[in-house]
């Protein structure tokens, strides 16, 4: 069973950051470097959820909360190989 509150406290922190504009001040690549660090501590410790994390922020971004790869094409929270990957699946 996911930590669903670890990921939602995540995610609001990162949004918190967001509208401090902590990213603005680093690179984008260290900003992504940073938020993939979280999310597979998080997962990995805790048990969180990656997609629950990044909700509403994996286009800003550009990570995809499936595979988890910094992408360029990253809509509604997936890259689009991982849409059509889960669009064949179903």
């Amino acid at each position: 069973m996911s930590n669903h509150s670890g990921s939602y406290l995540l995610n609001y922190a990162i949004e918190v950051f967001k509208e401090e504009q902590v990213f603005d001040v680093i690179k984008r690549d260290k900003a992504q470097r940073i938020i993939l660090n979280i999310i597979n501590y998080a997962c990995d410790k805790y048990d969180c959820n990656s997609g629950e994390i990044l909700d509403g922020h994996a286009e800003f971004f550009e990570i995809c909360g499936y595979c988890l790869t910094v992408r360029d094409n990253v809509k509604e929270g997936l890259c689009s190989s991982c849409k059509n990957k889960l669009e064949e699946d179903s």
